[in-house]
């Protein structure tokens, strides 16, 4: 009787574990911000997320971005690759214990990650206290809205 109350137990925890998992890793993929000017991939690396940007749009404080000259592609490398999201770690129903980096400003604020459907996910940033913060929501980048790469802007 004691290895089979063992056995259920046993089993129980493993589907509630798979299921928690999988919950988490929602997040992983791609996001797109609600300008549709950036991309970021969101992985996982051991318990914690990170976001990377993997797309972004070119524009420079209302410069035409595409009159500049960026034959070494010197903006490209700048901003491709950037980690702007770091060090989350899912608890209950969203990920929490973050760091988010804005491009625009260079500063690092702390914040956490809640799911608006499968779809979408709001990410909050905050100083000090969450009552301090700022939310934006991106929704999940779909390979079949291409946007167009540097190379065809350029081409134009």
């Amino acid at each position: 009787m004691k290895s089979i109350i063992f056995l259920f137990f046993g089993i129980f925890s493993i589907l509630n574990s798979n299921a928690q998992t999988s919950k988490a890793d929602q997040i992983l993929g791609d996001w797109i911000s609600p300008e549709k000017d950036v991309i970021v991939h969101v992985y996982k690396e051991k318990k914690h997320y990170f976001g990377k940007i993997v797309w972004f749009k070119k524009y420079n404080n209302n410069v035409n971005i595409d009159a500049i000259d960026d034959s070494k592609g010197l903006i490209e490398e700048k901003w491709m690759n950037t980690i702007v999201m770091r060090d989350f770690v899912f608890v209950d129903n969203g990920w929490t214990d973050g760091k988010i980096f804005q491009l625009k400003t260079g500063k690092t604020y702390d914040a956490f990650i809640r799911m608006k459907d499968a779809n979408s996910l709001r990410l909050t940033g905050y100083i000090f206290l969450p009552i301090f913060s700022e939310s934006v929501t991106f929704t999940k980048y779909q390979e079949t809205q291409k946007l167009p790469t540097i190379e065809q802007k350029k081409s134009k």
